[in-house]
C-alpha cells in the first residue's frame, strides 16, 4: 500500500469533495432509511415502531461487536502490507461468524425479556447481515485510508437502494414488520459485493500474529469507546422498552430519531472523513488543529439551523405527517434536539483524539457517560418518557461537550477559537427562527395547515440565504473556495 500524500493539492479540497460524495451517497441512504422508517410508522402501529426500534439497537450493538475498531486500525497504520490486511480480514469475519451466532442463539431470550415474541424471528434474519458486514470493513477501510470517496459512495448508492426498495415494497405487500429485518439483510449483501468488486482485493484467511497483537493493541480503545458510546446511546431504548412497553418506546424512539438525523447523517459523513484526514496529519499538529477548525464550523454550520428549524416545526412536522397518534412525541423531539447538538459537535473531537494516538480519552468518557446515563434512567423512566428525554439530554449533553473541551485542550485550542468556529451555524439558526416567528406574527392560522407549514419551511430557507449572502459572506466564500480546490485564507 502506498503512503498518502497530502501535498497534491490541497488537503482541504480533497476533505470537501470527499464530503461532497460521501453527503450525496451516504446522506440519501440515510434518508432511505428515514423513509422506511417513516413508512413503518405511518402503516402500522407505535408498538411496532417500538418492536422496530428493540431489534435495530440490538443489531447495532452487534455490528460494534463485528466491527472491533479493525477498519481504523488500517487506516491508522501508515503501511498496512499483506500480512497486516489478511489478519484483520480474517479476524473481521471470524469475530462477525461468532456474534452473528450467538445472536442467533440469544434471540429468544431477548424476546421473553421484552415480552414481545415477534423480536425472535427478527433478530434471527439480521443476524445473517452481520456475516456480510464483517468481510465489509477491511476494503472499506482501504478505500477511506486512500481518501477514494467517490468509489466508497457507490456501495452506499447501491445498497440504500435495494433496501429501501425491498422494505417498502414488502410493507405495501403486507408482510409487516418482517420486511424491515428483509430489507436490513438486503443491504448489508449488496453492499458487501459491490465494495469488492470496487477494490479488486483478494484477500486470504491467515492470521499473522504480530499483526493481530498491533491490531488488538490500537482496536481494543476504539472498539470500547465504541460499544460505550453504543450503550450510552441506545441504554434509553432498551431500559424505556421493558419499563414502559413497545408503544411508549416507539414514541420515544421517534422522536429521538428525529432530533439525531442530522447527528446520524452530516456529522457521521464528515467523521467518515475527518479520521483518515486527522490520521494523515498526526504528525503535524498545527495543521490538525486547523482541519478541526474548519470541519467544525461545517458540522455546526448545518446541523445548528437544522435541529433548530425542527424544534420550531415540530408539532406541525410530526402532526401534520404521521397523524395525531405521534402528538406525544413532540415534546420529547424539542427536548432532544439540544443533545442532537452537542452530540455532532463533539464527533470531530473524537476522531482528532483517536487518531492523535489517544481513543483511550473518548472510551473513558463514554464508559463514564454510559454508568451515569443506566443510573439515572433507571429511578426515572417509571415517570414517563418526558423525564426519560430530559435524562438523556442533560447526561449525554454534559459528556459531548466534556469530549469537545478535552479535544480543545490537547491541541490547544482557545475558547475564542471554538466560539468562532460555531458563529456561523448561530446566525443561521437564529435567521431562520426570526423569519419563521415573523411569519406567525402576519396571523396565517386561518390557512391549511399544510400550507402554513410550506410557507413556514421557505421563510426559514429565505432568512437563511438571506444570511448568508449578507453577514456570513467570508463562510460562504470559504465553502465555494474548498469545493473548487482553492485554499482560503
Amino acid at each position: 500500500m502506498t503512503e498518502h500524500n497530502a501535498s497534491g493539492g490541497s488537503l482541504a479540497g480533497r476533505v470537501f469533495r470527499g464530503s461532497a460524495w460521501l453527503f450525496a451517497s451516504y446522506g440519501l441512504y440515510k434518508l432511505g432509511r428515514m423513509i422506511v422508517m417513516l413508512v413503518i410508522a405511518a402503516l402500522l402501529s407505535p408498538e411496532a415502531y417500538g418492536v422496530v426500534s428493540l431489534c435495530s439497537v440490538v443489531i447495532f450493538v452487534g455490528e460494534i461487536g463485528t466491527e472491533f475498531g479493525i477498519w481504523q486500525a488500517v487506516i491508522h497504520r501508515k503501511e498496512p502490507d499483506e500480512h497486516f490486511l489478511n489478519t484483520a480480514f480474517t479476524a473481521n469475519v471470524l469475530g462477525g461468524a461468532v456474534v452473528a451466532i450467538g445472536l442467533f442463539l440469544i434471540a429468544p431470550w431477548i424476546a421473553l425479556f421484552y415480552r414481545e415474541p415477534e423480536i425472535t424471528n427478527l433478530l434471527r434474519l439480521m443476524a445473517l447481515g452481520l456475516l456480510a458486514d464483517a468481510a465489509y470493513f477491511v476494503p472499506d477501510g482501504l478505500l477511506r485510508k486512500q481518501l477514494k470517496f467517490k468509489l466508497r459512495s457507490l456501495p452506499e448508492f447501491g445498497c440504500g437502494f435495494a433496501a429501501v426498495f425491498t422494505t417498502v415494497t414488502l410493507l405495501f405487500l403486507g408482510v409487516g414488520i418482517l420486511s424491515f429485518a428483509v430489507g436490513y439483510v438486503v443491504e448489508k449483501v449488496v453492499r458487501c459485493s459491490l465494495v469488492m468488486v470496487i477494490t479488486r482485493w483478494q484477500p486470504r484467511f491467515r492470521i499473522h500474529w504480530t499483526s493481530f497483537k498491533e491490531i488488538v493493541s490500537y482496536a481494543k480503545h476504539i472498539w470500547g469507546a465504541e460499544v460505550a458510546k453504543v450503550v450510552s446511546s441506545n441504554i434509553d431504548f432498551l431500559i424505556v422498552g421493558r419499563i414502559l412497553g413497545a408503544e411508549p418506546l416507539g414514541i420515544y424512539t421517534l422522536a429521538f430519531n428525529l432530533a439525531n438525523y442530522p447527528v446520524t447523517n452530516f456529522a457521521v459523513i464528515l467523521s467518515r472523513i475527518a479520521f483518515p484526514t486527522f490520521a494523515i496529519l498526526q504528525e503535524n499538529p498545527e495543521r490538525a488543529q486547523h482541519a478541526y477548525l474548519k470541519i467544525l464550523q461545517i458540522v455546526a454550520g448545518l446541523v445548528l439551523p437544522l435541529l433548530v428549524m425542527l424544534a420550531v416545526l415540530a408539532d406541525p412536522l410530526i402532526v401534520g405527517l404521521l397523524g395525531e397518534k405521534w402528538q406525544p412525541a413532540v415534546l420529547p423531539v424539542q427536548a432532544m434536539v439540544v443533545s442532537g447538538i452537542s452530540r455532532a459537535i463533539s464527533i470531530p473531537g473524537s476522531d482528532i483524539l483517536r487518531a492523535s494516538g489517544s481513543p483511550n480519552l473518548p472510551f473513558r468518557i463514554n464508559v463514564a457517560e454510559s454508568v451515569v446515563l443506566a443510573g439515572a434512567l433507571v429511578l426515572v423512566t417509571g415517570w414517563g418518557i418526558e423525564a426519560v428525554a430530559l435524562t438523556v439530554v442533560v447526561v449525554l449533553s454534559i459528556s459531548s461537550w466534556t469530549i469537545t473541551l478535552v479535544a480543545c485542550r490537547k491541541f490547544r485550542i482557545g475558547l475564542l477559537e471554538l466560539v468562532r468556529a460555531f458563529l456561523p451555524g448561530i446566525a443561521l439558526a437564529a435567521s431562520g427562527a426570526a423569519a419563521i416567528f415573523s411569519l406567525r406574527l402576519l396571523g396565517l392560522s386561518t390557512l391549511p395547515d399544510a400550507l402554513q407549514l410550506t410557507l413556514s419551511i421557505a421563510a426559514a430557507g429565505a432568512g437563511m440565504l438571506f444570511c448568508l449572502a449578507t453577514a456570513l459572506r467570508s463562510f460562504l466564500h470559504q465553502i465555494v473556495a474548498l469545493a473548487t480546490s482553492r485554499n482560503p485564507k
